[in-house]
């Protein structure tokens, strides 16, 4: 599997990353906001999608009991069907070919909160465990250049999550954009 466009993405995407205030350290993050970094090279669209377990499985502690288990189970058997996350523009051709997803358990990482409708959400204490959810995505896609739109029915999947952070890189350029899930749909350049 090529990662060379992601690599090429990470260094494109990190220089705005460096000039944001000091108030965001690498690892936070926010729930309601999940973070996705694209590229496009040749016929292959390579996704890399990183969300907080709070938008995911409505939870952000590490799962112990049978239920959470098994709605960690479903989230990630959920977001293994790339192709009811993402919806490419149908003259692009685009089929996922490959999909990976995983929790990870995180120790004591800071986070910070993103929206005014979770403050009903208890906080565990300071250096508490808590998880966030990464996938992978790789589609072949017939035309590349054709591709200039993705909707995202990922909100609905995930009703908790809000926002979505891109950076992507296409033949035509690079760019960044917020997808929320009320326009869930990314125009590329």
């Amino acid at each position: 599997m090529k990662t060379i466009g992601l690599a090429v993405l990470a260094t494109v995407a990190a220089a705005p990353l460096f000039a944001e205030d000091g108030h965001r350290e690498m690892g936070a993050h926010v729930h309601g906001v999940s973070k996705l970094e694209m590229a496009v090279e040749g016929t292959t669209v390579e996704m890399h999608l990183e969300a907080p377990g709070m938008d995911i499985v409505g939870f952000e502690y590490e799962p112990s009991t049978d239920v959470d288990l098994a709605a960690v189970e479903d989230a990630i058997a959920q977001l293994m069907r790339a192709d009811e996350l993402f919806v490419f523009n149908d003259a692009a051709g685009c089929a996922p070919v490959d999909a990976m997803a995983e929790l990870h358990i995180h120790d004591g990482e800071e986070h910070e909160e993103g929206h005014d409708d979770h403050d009903e959400h208890e906080h565990e204490e300071e250096g508490a465990r808590h998880t966030e959810f990464e996938a992978h995505y790789v589609f072949d896609c017939e035309d590349t250049s054709a591709l200039t739109s993705i909707e995202f029915p990922f909100f609905t999947r995930f009703e908790n999550a809000h926002e979505i952070e891109a950076q992507y890189v296409t033949d035509a350029g690079a760019g960044s954009a917020e997808i929320d899930h009320h326009v869930a749909k990314l125009t590329l350049n």
